[in-house]
């Protein structure tokens, strides 16, 4: 016997749920999905090519210094940067947003420079290669030490973004490019 409802027209009485039917095109979107996520994780972004060089002050070597190449017009890539060291030579190495590790060079193209003093002094030990970590069981300090500038200051002109007049072009090949500060 039908459960009813005595008197109750046909649409109230109890039914019983209907099985969903499985869609059969389901699993390949989850492969399809999925397979763009993991191709999507590959290297990408614009091709890096090995630059290097000297930074000077009216034709003396600037040591320690902060530089940023930042693209102009079509330019690809999100610039690069890198530090001079003791005797003012640097290499690049590009900004790549989201990334855990350094890619060295970047992007053919023109870019504006910015030179400054870097935010954290440098020392020349700063450069030293070691894999060997640090000593003992003190841990690594996040933050560099206070200290007192010393050498050449950057003159205020090429410092930001918006005042700087450097402009360089990597070629194709990338290589050595000097960049040439005067102080007047």
């Amino acid at each position: 016997m039908r459960n009813s409802i005595k008197g109750g027209p046909d649409f109230m009485q109890p039914t019983k749920p209907a099985r969903r039917q499985r869609n059969p095109r389901l699993p390949y979107v989850f492969l399809g999905i999925v397979s763009c996520l993991l191709l999507g994780c590959g290297p990408g972004g614009p091709r890096l090519v090995p630059v290097s060089g000297t930074l000077s002050l009216d034709g003396q070597p600037l040591a320690y210094k902060s530089l940023l190449f930042i693209p102009e017009g079509e330019t690809g890539g999100n610039g690069a940067g890198g530090y001079t060291d003791g005797t003012g030579n640097y290499e690049l190495i590009a900004v790549v947003f989201g990334s855990t590790k350094d890619h060295r060079g970047c992007p053919p193209g023109r870019y504006r420079v910015v030179v400054s003093e870097p935010t954290i002094p440098i020392r020349a030990e700063d450069f030293e290669a070691s894999d060997a970590g640090p000593e003992g069981d003190d841990p690594v300090a996040a933050v560099g030490p206070v200290g007192v500038r010393t050498g050449q200051m950057v003159p205020a002109i090429y410092s930001t973004e918006a005042t700087t007049t450097l402009l360089v072009d990597v070629p194709d090949s990338g290589g050595q490019i000097d960049v040439a500060l005067t102080s007047n």
